[in-house]
């Protein structure tokens, strides 16, 4: 360090005024004015930094002496003897026959070396400068570093100055800095130098074990921090300075324009969308057409009604300038009851006209609510799902061409038990997404109303197999669960939230790679309340995940209601 930061850190160096080692370094014969000693006296008042040094003459004629003093150095050599370099110091003789000095600015974890002296006319013997052993002193006050807690984009620092039992007072403010380039420290002026975020400093006063807390770090950012004390003009630092990685995280955003559940998510290059779903229970239907502009994070209606749009559980596409939106549970014009029905509908995605489609066969896609879809170049692909008219849980599937507007029927999906066995049964709230050109279909509930966990890649149809195929591709290694979300960054997938059996609603986030095993990674979890039935999708390699709905307790925790919801988050996931 420069010495006028060393002399900063000097005024925290001498707390610990009674962690001393004496050493008596040298034994003068000494034929008159008898032998004096040099004491270290710490009074309550004395500040941290400020060694007050004193000597005293024992057994001798203070009237003969002419000038005294002390001699000192921060190496043992330069006391032994003094010479014309040794710093000097004189002082005044009090009435008690003692002389003394204040040393300040001395720095922690450093061994400093006194001697006293005092100069003289002794009768019959002349002039004599007596010299006292030479005392040693350590400092061992030190600030350390404790723990780093980060959570999402804020870290809370702590730290522990130690050695202030004698004089704790004489700290005026202590705290961390934290900056993105390497050792922050103050400059001589006691301000921020240039490249430290003034947000990222704290200034704090009175506990010995104290933290601060720092928010709104970036993302992908390593941050560097130490701690801090100051007293008078001068600063002292933690002996080291540590980094923390801020990776992934997430951003509250503009809430949804209503309370909403059951929706449906969709994205396209530049904007996201939202159509139909819950305003509030058990019937207050949304027939909008939402649209978010993450340049400026704000919502815009886009189309007010949705003709046939009075539909919640759907599943929906986007396929070039249209959306395709199947399924789900409907609902007519004054009639209370949701009837799970049939179709896929497009619509122009700028005016929300609706667009005529192939009146294919129903028995190939029955009705349903809570399925599944996904999009694999021209084809979107639609199954599982429950009719819950019949409490029919399904497992077929149909692939739709959005060019000829023709349907065919593909192989059914598989369901993987615990014990690793395939079994043929339906299921309802998976979740489904696309990496590359294969497709990923699981979790979800089976007809038991057991949550599942298992995963399966799907391999779409080719001359030489029609039908496409299905292949168990792991379990999931976090909670079961229905009603989850996920989103594509890349060639990576993002899904949390959701609801388990078990554990009711749920706000865990995970990252999955089908390039590593074991594929899943656990991330930085979803920053709202726990939800189920939220809605996401993905723009410029960032996600989007809101609205939802909870279970609370209620009549003093005898049942359950259920609250929707309308904030917005923004994920932002690690750089590699």
């Amino acid at each position: 360090m420069q010495s006028n930061i060393l002399k900063a850190i000097s005024i925290f160096g001498i707390c610990t005024l009674g962690f001393l080692l004496f050493q008596a370094c040298d034994d003068d014969n000494l034929e008159s004015l008898d032998f004096f000693e040099v004491g270290i006296l710490l009074d309550a008042g004395s500040n941290l930094g400020e060694l007050t040094v004193v000597g005293n003459i024992n057994n001798g004629n203070t009237t003969l002496i002419n000038q005294q003093g002390f001699y000192w150095a921060t190496d043992l050599v330069s006391l032994s003897p003094p010479t014309i370099n040794t710093k000097r110091i004189d002082a005044s003789l009090d009435s008690d026959g003692k002389f003394r000095y204040v040393w300040k600015n001395l720095s922690p974890d450093s061994v400093y070396y006194f001697r006293s002296f005092a100069e003289g006319e002794v009768a019959g013997v002349g002039f004599r400068n007596v010299l006292s052993p030479i005392k040693s002193f350590l400092v061992s006050t030190k600030i350390n570093l404790i723990d780093a807690q980060l959570d999402n984009n804020s870290v809370t620092l702590k730290a522990a100055i130690s050695g202030l039992d004698s004089i704790p007072s004489s700290i005026e403010a202590y705290g961390m800095l934290i900056s993105p380039n390497p050792d922050p420290s103050f400059d001589s002026n006691g301000s921020l130098p240039n490249g430290i975020d003034s947000t990222h400093f704290s200034r704090e006063t009175g506990n010995i074990i104290f933290e601060n807390k720092f928010e709104d770090l970036s993302f992908n950012t390593t941050y560097y921090y130490k701690a801090w004390g100051k007293v008078g003009n001068g600063y002292f630092y933690s002996d080291r300075y540590e980094s923390i990685n801020v990776r992934d995280g997430w951003l509250r955003i503009s809430d949804f324009p209503t309370t909403l559940t059951s929706s449906v998510g969709m994205s396209s290059i530049n904007n996201g969308y939202v159509v139909s779903g819950l305003i509030n229970y058990p019937n207050v239907i949304s027939s909008a057409l939402y649209r978010f502009d993450p340049v400026i994070e704000e919502w815009e209606t886009i189309i007010s009604e949705v003709d046939r749009g009075l539909r919640r559980e759907a599943t929906a596409q986007i396929s070039e300038d249209s959306f395709y939106i199947a399924l789900g549970c409907g609902f007519q014009p004054n009639e209370p009851n949701c009837n799970s029905i049939s179709g896929i509908y497009k619509y122009n995605l700028l005016d929300g006209v609706r667009i005529r489609t192939h009146n294919y066969n129903e028995n190939l896609l029955p009705n349903r609510e809570s399925p599944i879809s996904f999009i694999i170049g021209d084809k979107i692909y639609v199954g599982t799902g429950v009719d819950t008219d019949a409490f029919l849980y399904m497992n077929s599937f149909i692939e739709f061409d959005t060019k000829t507007a023709n349907f065919q029927t593909i192989t059914p999906l598989p369901t993987r038990s615990e014990n690793n066995v395939d079994i043929d049964k339906g299921r309802a709230h998976a979740i489904a997404f696309v990496i590359g050109d294969s497709a990923y279909v699981g979790l979800g509930i089976n007809p038991n109303e057991s949550a599942l966990r298992d995963l399966y890649q799907f391999t779409p149809p080719t001359n030489e197999n029609p039908m496409g195929s299905w292949t168990f591709h792991s379990f999931f290694p976090g909670s079961q669960r229905e009603d989850a979300v996920v989103v594509v960054i890349g060639n990576k997938a993002y899904m949390g939230t959701g609801d388990s059996f078990s554990e009711g609603s749920l706000k865990d986030w995970w990252e999955f790679n089908p390039a590593e095993p074991p594929f899943w990674k656990e991330k930085t979890p979803f920053k709202g309340v726990e939800r189920s039935n939220a809605v996401a999708f993905s723009i410029n390699d960032k996600a989007y995940v809101g609205t939802g709905e909870r279970k609370v307790l209620s009549d003093n925790g005898l049942s359950f209601s259920t609250e929707v919801l309308k904030d917005f988050w923004k994920y932002i996931p690690e750089e590699e």
